[in-house]
């Protein structure tokens, strides 16, 4: 490293001392833009965030939009990739990140080289999808008062995203769960569009796979779709 020369004089000496450049801040650039509805209505209040595309977990930048949607995140390192995502939960419009079914799945996230690009519309997530029903005995024909039902999807990280695969290559299973009330009820809500798995736990039982199977990989898929409800009858074997 080069070094800075400063001379001055004191009691008639010359003096030299060596001083040192101050060091250099990061640069980082912002990116901005609005927040829409997928219908392009703009969004206000909706949370948006930058999410690095090659590390699993780290620092977000987020940023809300104002009355007129906008929005505007710095702090981005130029050249790093980035998923822009935007949310409004209160709404039903889950942050596709933060979801627990992992990562951009089902969302409406735009990604961008930070530098080289500087304003974008990002459209929110899709409502999240539910599943909701109820559990009967099969032995008794009554309905289960005491147990909770999962909800899971096997995923595996490929090509920079979570992609659903079977249960025995998955290398993350994230769930959701629900207690069962009075009459056998149990609703799992926020839910990514794509297909889940849905397990049975009963104090005292066996393990039951929807639908009526005592085996994973027996276990029948259920489809779910943006903003809507399935209903299921749930029989447990």
């Amino acid at each position: 490293m080069k070094h800075l020369i400063s001379a001055f004089v004191t009691g008639g000496l010359l003096l030299f001392c060596a001083v040192r450049p101050a060091a250099q801040e990061k640069k980082t650039v912002s990116i901005r833009g609005r927040s829409l509805y997928r219908n392009g209505k703009i969004a206000v209040g909706a949370r948006v965030t930058a999410n690095p595309k090659t590390q699993l977990a780290g620092r977000v930048m987020l940023d809300h939009s104002d009355s007129e949607g906008h929005f505007e995140i710095p702090g981005l390192e130029p050249g790093k990739e980035y998923s822009v995502c935007a949310s409004k939960q209160d709404e039903g419009h889950w942050d596709p990140y933060f979801l627990p079914f992992g990562l951009p799945s089902g969302g409406q996230c735009k990604d961008i080289t930070a530098g080289q690009v500087s304003v974008i519309d990002v459209f929110l997530a899709p409502k999240g999808g539910t599943i909701e029903g109820q559990v009967l005995d099969q032995k008794t024909g009554k309905f289960v008062l005491n147990g909770k039902v999962i909800v899971y999807r096997p995923l595996k990280f490929l090509h920079g995203e979570w992609r659903p695969v079977s249960a025995r290559e998955a290398t993350f299973v994230p769930t959701a769960e629900s207690s069962l009330d009075g009459d056998g009820h149990f609703k799992v809500v926020g839910l990514p569009s794509g297909a889940y798995f849905l397990k049975v736990e009963i104090p005292g039982r066996k393990i039951s796979y929807f639908d009526s199977q005592i085996m994973d990989t027996a276990a029948r898929s259920i489809a779910v779709r943006a903003g809507a409800t399935r209903k299921l009858l749930v029989r447990a074997p």
